[in-house]
């Protein structure tokens, strides 16, 4: 916050097993588009956010999040679990509680308050994150494994046992928005760049 709050008009806050799109109903290919359109003086924009799950790997495939996980959790993550794009000019203010996770109110409210800013939740409009939960059954077996060595399956109610599969709750639905978004943004600027070829040719020639 305190290194890049200052340079920015936004910041993403997520963790790095997360990324942001742009959502389905968005007019939007490009994060950034999404981001402009959106009204300056939102401060606080809550993104609905999405947990893959596994299947069908046993094992950590090769290639992409994009192309190897398409099966997500039927619900949103909840709301407490949301993440967040927050405006940069009143970033460094805040306090945070839940690691990424939503900021805490009380700091918001007086925020909000004292400079004319506002709170949004997107709801799908503009932006999406997915979060890739787990990659494998053999990492979800080795991240149970360091939970019970950590003793963190004993603390804040989590009680995953590692000898149990992954959750099949986290593939639920065949979700392909992210790999059709790729393949159409890929072609997009493969058709600008023919088409700035074919004007850069057609220069010389005069």
């Amino acid at each position: 916050m305190n290194n890049y709050a200052g340079r920015c008009r936004h910041l993403l806050v997520c963790d790095v097993d997360e990324f942001a799109m742009p959502a389905s109903g968005s007019p939007h290919e490009r994060v950034i588009d999404a981001v402009r359109d959106l009204p300056k003086n939102v401060a606080w924009l809550e993104i609905d956010s999405w947990n893959f799950g596994h299947r069908p790997h046993q094992t950590r495939p090769e290639g992409g999040v994009v192309e190897n996980y398409v099966w997500r959790r039927e619900k949103l993550m909840p709301r407490n679990a949301q993440k967040s794009l927050i405006s940069g000019a009143i970033a460094s203010h805040l306090n945070w509680w839940g690691g990424v996770h939503r900021p805490r109110w009380k700091v918001w409210k007086w925020l909000l308050r004292s400079g004319g800013w506002v709170h949004q939740v997107d709801k799908g409009r503009l932006l999406r994150v997915n979060h890739y939960y787990t990659k494998s059954a053999e990492e979800w077996e080795e991240r149970g494994r360091f939970w019970s060595r950590s003793g963190f399956n004993n603390r804040n109610g989590r009680r995953a046992n590692w000898r149990e599969p992954p959750p099949l709750m986290y593939s639920e639905v065949r979700d392909e928005h992210a790999r059709s978004l790729k393949e159409k943004v890929i072609a997009t600027a493969r058709e600008n760049g023919d088409r700035a070829q074919s004007e850069s040719t057609r220069s010389q020639g005069q």
